[in-house]
């Protein structure tokens, strides 16, 4: 929601760096999957999208895309990845029985 979009200005105002905060956006997500699914920290995207979808049933391509995407292109690209970023969280903590 709102809070997201804010967050998402404050990363992009800080980085001045779509590609940046996209990069900050990634590996946040990226800890917490691995902190909430048991995996190791620096297990690969790969992996962590592998075990997301077989625990979420969320698309594993897209959570590896919101994992290891190309960067964005715009700030609207910025803001949708952020979205994607939200709703596979909040499918993971609400949607998975785990």
């Amino acid at each position: 929601g709102s809070e997201l979009v804010g967050a998402v200005g404050e990363l992009l105002q800080q980085s001045r760096d779509p590609a940046r905060a996209a990069d900050l956006l990634r590996d946040d997500l990226r800890r917490s999957l691995c902190a909430h699914l048991g995996l190791g920290i620096d297990s690969s995207p790969e992996v962590v999208a592998t075990v997301t979808a077989q625990r979420t049933g969320v698309d594993a391509a897209a959570v590896h895309a919101a994992l290891a995407g190309p960067p964005p292109s715009s700030d609207h690209d910025l803001v949708a990845l952020a979205q994607t970023h939200d709703a596979i969280r909040k499918e993971l903590l609400h949607g998975s029985g785990t």
